[in-house]
C-alpha cells in the first residue's frame, strides 16, 4: 500500500476546544477481497485484485468542553474503488470459468472495476451532547444524547441492488444517563 495522509490538530480557547482534520489517499496493489456465499457463510474465497484499488477520504472531528457541557462532533466523506477485477457472484448460477484478471465478462463473471468496498459508506456524521449535574453528595448525574447518520453502503463487492446488496442510509440515536 502507498498511503498519503495530511492532518491538522488544534487546541483552542484554553483547551476547551480540540479539533482534528485529516485527509488520506491510499493505493493498494494486490488488495484482498473476501467473496462469501450467504447460503454457506462458513465458506469464502479470498482473492487478490490485480489492478490498483484506491481508498480516499476526509475526516473531521471536534470536542468542546465548557463548564458542565460536553459536545463532540465528527464527519467523514470517503470513496473506495476496486481496480480492474473479475469475479463470479456465488448467488448467480455458474455457466463457465471466471478468471480474476481476464474474465471474460458474462452473466456470472462480473467486471467489478470501480465497485466500492463492502460496508464503506461515503458519508457519516455524528454529534453527542452531555451535561453534568453536580449533586450535593459529590456525585455527578450526566444525561447524554448521541446522534449518528451512516450513509448508504454495499454489503457485497458485487454492488447488486436486485440481490439485496444495498444497505440504506440510517440514523441512530442513543440516550445515556450516567451516575458517578
Amino acid at each position: 500500500v502507498t498511503d498519503y495522509e495530511l492532518g491538522w490538530k488544534s487546541t483552542l480557547l484554553g483547551g476547551r476546544v480540540r479539533t482534528q482534520l485529516g485527509a488520506y489517499y491510499m493505493v493498494y496493489e494486490g488488495f484482498q477481497v473476501a467473496i462469501g456465499d450467504p447460503q454457506f457463510p462458513q465458506f469464502s474465497s479470498i482473492m487478490n485484485v490485480q489492478d490498483e484499488t484506491v481508498l480516499m477520504g476526509i475526516e473531521a472531528s471536534a470536542q468542546i468542553r465548557h463548564d458542565a457541557w460536553t459536545v463532540d462532533v465528527g464527519a467523514s466523506v470517503s470513496n473506495s474503488e476496486l481496480g480492474e477485477f473479475y469475479a463470479a457472484d456465488p448467488r448467480v448460477a455458474r455457466s463457465g470459468a471466471c478468471n480474476a484478471v481476464s474474465g471474460p465478462a458474462s452473466a456470472n463473471c462480473l467486471n467489478l472495476t470501480g465497485h466500492s468496498q463492502s460496508y464503506a459508506p461515503e458519508l457519516t456524521f455524528n454529534i453527542g451532547v452531555q451535561y453534568d449535574f453536580a449533586l450535593g453528595n459529590g456525585a455527578t448525574l450526566s444525561p447524554r444524547v448521541d446522534f449518528a447518520h451512516i450513509g448508504e453502503s454495499w454489503t457485497s463487492i458485487f454492488n447488486n441492488k436486485a440481490l439485496g446488496d444495498q444497505l440504506e442510509a440510517r440514523n441512530l440515536v442513543n440516550l445515556l444517563l450516567s451516575y458517578k
